[in-house]
């Protein structure tokens, strides 16, 4: 993304495409980031990765949050859900953010991905009804670059009843990207991920 004659980018959700090609984008990065936090959970409990499965269900709502469901494990009796918004650029489609919320072991975690056009030392922040969080980049692909942060349930009291939550990263060019996120229906959506 490029940055002429801004020091800062400002994005909010509601810069998003149209419906049907936002759900399209944002079940694309979900299942992306979905991998990366299986594949994290797994490597760090040194077992084989398995294939990934097709998602199953797909519940989405107008403000953005997405349910994403698929098959935990063989059996395709237990679901396993993890709940997503994406923050793209309408005219050209390019993705600023895309944060998933899914809880392996019990444990929830947020994930940011971002562009890969970002400067790593400075991690990425969520400011959230006044708290800051900072997560350091844990890898980067080709799809993007991914900060994990635990979600304790202060932080997530906070998310469920803020307007916003906001997002920031610097990029190689030293410019500051700050997203908005909308919360609403967010509950509805963490309702469905219990």
């Amino acid at each position: 993304m490029t940055h002429s004659c801004q020091p800062a980018l400002t994005l909010s959700s509601s810069s998003r495409v149209p419906t049907s090609q936002a759900r399209a984008v944002a079940a694309f990065a979900s299942l992306a980031l979905s991998l990366a936090v299986s594949a994290g959970a797994m490597a760090q409990a040194q077992t084989a990765p398995a294939a990934p499965t097709a998602p199953v269900a797909v519940a989405t709502n107008d403000t953005g949050w997405q349910v994403l469901c698929r098959p935990q494990d063989a059996s395709r009796t237990k679901l396993a859900c993890n709940v997503f918004q994406e923050i793209v650029v309408a005219r050209d489609r390019t993705r600023v953010l895309a944060v998933e919320i899914a809880r392996p072991d019990k444990v929830l975690i947020l994930t940011a991905l971002t562009p890969v056009n970002v400067n790593l030392k400075d991690g990425v922040s969520l400011t959230v009804t006044g708290d800051k969080l900072v997560a350091p980049f844990v890898n980067c692909q080709a799809n993007g670059c991914v900060a994990r942060f635990e979600i304790v349930a202060k932080t997530l009291d906070r998310l469920k009843t803020a307007k916003s939550a906001v997002f920031e990263f610097t990029d190689i060019q030293g410019s500051k990207v700050r997203s908005e996120l909308s919360m609403t229906g967010f509950v509805i959506a963490m309702n469905k991920l219990d």
